[in-house]
């Protein structure tokens, strides 16, 4: 409820007399309750009669009336009777009311009103009639309770409530509950109208649970299986506050109106849809959105009676695209979990899967399940008669796009009656070819003799400008705005009712909006493809990072339009955003060339391969270029002349047979760049230069990209895989004393006295001049040479005896830097009182500089990545560890590790403050309810620190124990957290197809 001072001022002012009441209570009450001062009169004569005896008038203190002619009226009895809302009888403070009951009563019965208020000014009571002359008693309660309970008395006594019922039937009003019959039945018909508008019918679907824990994430993962369904419904019965996630197209605004509807069918509650892109256009308030929702239905409904009606869990939540929010989205986020904090009303949010990110940690998260090829033919089945409709689409490479509920509805409306039809080979020209057909052909089909006044394109240019006010404004109405520069256009309504009737809009000439939000995005793209080169990369600096604008950027390159602009497209998100650009590449419009000139399409092919090449590693990768491709090769010595050298491909492409073979070499900065073209006869592959040779399906300039970019990331993942980046001198440290501790330990397998000297180093940490003087000794000894020498290992002994010696130089000591050892006998399942002390103390120094480490490592090797990587986004943040030692045998299920487990997650905290890590014994598995809390604090802890990221969300790990003791501990949770800030690049993407795009 909104805070009222007169409410207050109310509920604090003293009465003492009568009079007191009257003017100080109750008449500042009937204000606030909407009723006006020259509607009402003191001491109203009110005639009674007994038998045909008239009784002299009785005076009733006040009566509020629906009308303000009472003083022409008074002596008209029937006038009276016909307009009387409210009796109200008025005492001392200090009178008891229940002895008047009967007399304000009679004053009702012979005035006709339908309410009685009786008030000393410290109690008051309301009555209702309830037929054959009697009246009921339906609320009493005190003066100072008021506050609380003036939704309440809102909805009892709000003037325009009375009225409206009095209107209706004085003889059957009941105030006593609101009537939502009305409402509930307009929803129904709304809601089955727009199933029915949308895919015809609504299909059963399933959801799939999203555990907040990242171990069952990573379990399922690895096993290959999937989350456990549910069906929608039970789901919604199972959870009180829910958000339904899937991807654009994929039937979550269908869904929500399905659980409404079932919602009225089981009566439990009345489910109120509200539209979340309207936040800040219409309402700015869910109490605002809910009123906006039932006023229309519901008379004299308010704020403060929807507020009350909410603490009584009468309602069900459902608000559609919570991803559609435009403006103050902390705001709704912060009313939304207040109101699921503070009653049990069932909530249930929709969005896009790409755009939650837990912001919402009290709500149960469930993702769609895609359609199965049975439900995909049973539709096209029932809606269009289309039989083995999912074989079809197989055949034509589009049964993944088909497991979209609006994907699958375009499909089969295009197909009917026309089976050799060409299917669209991306989302977006299947878009332009759903509106061309809907704006023709459905046109056609439906109205016999149909001739359309405007043209396709003229329809195509309006609905493109009116997507773009839309996305900007969702409450946009002038519609003829959207018609400027438009040709050989006459009449706005012609044109409008024109395209309603196609379907794909849906609303009236006065009040309209598209079909679904993706179609929307496909003709804001459209628009702006038809830009100039320059206002599409203007509307790309813009946006880029918008995520409200990301599907609209992947429509964009979707749409097939002149060369010139999809270069400039990819070329600006291949330089400043690489996550949306390997989007774009996947989703892009996929030219053929014409390969009669084979020589020409060769080298454009690759020099665009090299082009890209070269910008990702400078721009991505620049500091770690030695790690990459034909880098490697430079002699150590030689390193700082990277700076000065470019990559140029070398390589040929057998057009007639759709083979590519391709490496690179380092040319100077200076030379001439461009590609070496080798005939197949000729070409030459050196041991020193990366290369592939493979089929290719088809000849598409712009897959040389993603050529470039696979093989920078197989490049990456052979970097992190083999701890190859460049590192801070305490990770450099640790994995000198593990490579080590790896030699004396393949040293101790061996009965060879010489080799005694190295046995020691498998336990303890040494300095580096004892690790030095040892190891150089033994240099030459066979052992070395033939037992450790593995190529696959970061660190060999060359390697190790140059850092020691850089080690001893820059009077660096090994046992300050490295973490200090720990040893357990692994033939005990429970480690002592001593061990747990070492353990703690290694955990602590481990995880006091892990934030720092890891943040200097991504500084150090790809700083331009790190707006990418959610944990490089929080940092600084401070570690807690929750451990326990040893197994419990008692209890049931897989062990892990026998020496214990631990849980670990991150907290953000200011930069500059230092804080030591929190480590625990207890028990590592965090249930739900700890989830929920500390995921909220993390969430709140990013917000407070204006460091909130899409990429932050909460994790824990859950590791062995074995895994944070190992020598090599420290770097392998540094590389873990690079891995997992780096899935998005170096996932495998083998789906995705070079040359031709596959849906």
């Amino acid at each position: 409820m909104k805070k009222n001072p007169k409410l207050r001022l109310l509920v604090n002012t003293d009465l003492i007399t009568e009079e007191d009441v009257r003017l100080k209570f109750v008449f500042e009450l009937f204000r606030l309750l909407g009723y006006k001062d020259n509607y009402s009169e003191s001491e109203l004569a009110i005639y009674g009669t007994i038998g045909r005896r008239k009784e002299p008038p009785k005076y009733a203190d006040l009566a509020y009336f629906n009308d303000p002619n009472y003083i022409h009226n008074k002596k008209d009895k029937d006038w009276v009777e016909n307009h009387t809302l409210v009796i109200v009888e008025i005492k001392k403070p200090d009178v008891d009311l229940d002895k008047y009951i009967d007399q304000a009563i009679s004053y009702a019965i012979f005035s006709r009103a339908p309410i009685v208020v009786l008030t000393n000014g410290i109690k008051i009571c309301i009555m209702i009639y309830d037929g054959y002359n009697k009246f009921k008693e339906i609320k009493q309660f005190l003066r100072k309770d008021l506050i609380q309970e003036w939704g309440e008395v809102k909805r009892l006594l709000a003037y325009s409530r009375v009225r409206d019922l009095k209107r209706n039937d004085v003889n059957n009003i009941n105030l006593s509950n609101i009537d939502y019959s009305q409402y509930v039945i307009t929803l129904s018909d709304r809601l089955s109208e727009e199933i029915k508008n949308s895919i015809g019918f609504y299909i059963p679907r399933f959801l799939t649970s999203v555990s907040s824990i990242s171990r069952f994430r990573s379990e399922l993962k690895k096993s290959g299986e999937e989350g456990q369904l549910i069906s929608a419904e039970m789901a919604s019965i199972d959870n009180n506050h829910l958000i339904i996630l899937g991807d654009p197209g994929s039937g979550k605004s269908c869904l929500l109106n399905h659980l409404a509807l079932e919602t009225i069918a089981d009566s439990h509650s009345i489910p109120i849809i509200i539209k979340a892109k309207f936040w800040g256009f219409a309402f700015n308030t869910i109490l605002e959105a809910i009123e906006s929702e039932l006023k229309p239905c519901i008379a004299g409904i308010d704020e403060d009676i929807i507020a009350d009606e909410l603490r009584s869990n009468k309602y069900a939540i459902l608000i559609d695209g919570y991803d559609e929010i435009r403006n103050s989205k902390e705001i709704f986020e912060s009313e939304i979990a207040s109101l699921s904090n503070n009653n049990n009303n069932k909530i249930i949010l929709t969005s896009r899967k790409a755009s939650y990110h837990e912001e919402l940690s009290n709500f149960s998260a469930f993702e769609m399940k895609e359609l199965n090829n049975s439900q995909i033919d049973d539709y096209a089945k029932n809606i269009k008669s289309l039989d083995h409709f999912s074989y079809h689409l197989f055949e034509q490479n589009l049964l993944d796009l088909a497991r979209l509920p609006l994907y699958l509805f375009m499909l089969c409306n295009m197909a009917e009656g026309n089976t050799n039809m060409e299917m669209a080979k991306n989302r977006a020209i299947l878009h332009d070819r759903f509106a061309s057909y809907l704006l023709e052909d459905y046109l056609f089909k439906r109205i016999p003799g149909y001739q359309p006044k405007y043209s396709l394109q003229l329809k195509m240019q309006f609905l493109s400008c009116l997507a773009e006010r839309k996305t900007c404004e969702p409450l946009f109405s002038d519609y003829t705005q959207c018609t400027t520069g438009l040709n050989n256009f006459h009449d706005i309504t012609a044109l409008l009712q024109e395209i309603l009737e196609s379907g794909i809009l849906t609303g009236s000439c006065s009040s309209f909006d598209f079909i679904h939000p993706a179609i929307r995005e496909f003709f804001y793209a459209r628009l702006i493809k038809s830009f100039s080169s320059d206002k599409i990369i203007s509307f790309l600096e813009g946006f880029h990072e918008n995520e409200a604008y990301f599907d609209i950027i992947l429509f964009l390159a979707g749409i097939p339009k002149e060369k010139d602009k999809q270069k400039a497209i990819l070329d600006y998100l291949e330089l400043n955003d690489l996550q949306l650009y390997i989007k774009c590449l996947e989703a892009r419009y996929v030219d053929l060339e014409n390969t009669k000139d084979y020589s020409k399409f060769e080298y454009n092919y690759l020099f665009q391969l090299q082009c890209s090449y070269n910008l990702l590693l400078d721009k991505y990768f620049n500091a770690i270029k030695k790690n990459f491709t034909p880098y490697l090769s430079i002699h150590p010595d030689q390193k700082s002349n990277i700076k000065d050298q470019k990559v140029q491909v070398i390589g040929y492409i057998d057009v007639p047979n759709q083979r590519i073979r391709y490496g690179y070499q380092l040319i100077k900065s200076s030379e001439d760049f461009k590609p070496i073209i080798r005939s197949k006869s000729s070409f030459k592959i050196k041991s020193e230069f990366f290369y592939r040779e493979m089929s290719i399906p088809g000849l598409d300039l712009d897959s040389a990209r993603i050529l470039a970019t696979d093989d920078i990331r197989d490049q990456l993942t052979r970097s992190l895989r083999f701890k190859l980046l460049d590192h801070p001198i305490e990770v450099e440290c640790e994995m000198i004393v593990a490579s080590i501790k790896r030699i004396a330990s393949t040293a101790r397998m061996f009965q060879d006295k010489s080799l005694e000297p190295l046995w020691k180093f498998n336990y303890g940490l040494y300095d580096a001049r004892v690790y030095y003087d040892t190891l150089k000794s033994m240099r030459y000894h066979r052992f070395i040479h033939v037992g450790i020498n593995n190529p696959r290992w970061p660190l060999n002994i060359e390697h190790i005896l140059v850092s020691l010696d850089e080690l001893i130089n820059r009077d660096i000591s090994l046992t300050e830097v490295v973490l200090p050892p720990y040893y357990c006998r692994e033939s005990s399942p429970h480690l002592g009182e001593e061990m747990e002390k070492r353990l703690i103390n290694r955990l602590n120094v481990m995880y006091n500089i892990l934030p720092r480490l890891y943040s200097d490592m991504v500084d150090s090797n790809i700083p331009n990545l790190r707006k990418y990587m959610g944990y490089a986004s929080i940092c600084p943040f401070r570690c807690i560890v929750r451990y326990h030692l040893g197994v419990d045998f008692s209890k049931k299920g897989i062990i892990r590790c026998p020496l214990g487990e631990a849980s670990i997650y991150f907290m953000p905290h200011p930069k500059g403050e230092i804080l030591p890590a929190e480590v625990v014994c207890a028990d590592p598995d965090i249930n739900e309810e700890d989830q929920i809390r500390l995921r909220s604090e993390y969430i709140n802890a990013l917000k407070s620190l204006g460091r909130y990221t899409k990429n932050g969300y909460f994790r824990i790990f859950l590791p062995s124990v074995m895994e944070i003791i190992d020598d090599l501990a420290l770097t392998n949770a540094l590389y873990e957290l690079f891995y997992k800030d780096l899935e998005w690049f170096i996932e495998d993407r083998s789906d995705i197809s070079y040359i031709g795009f596959q849906i």
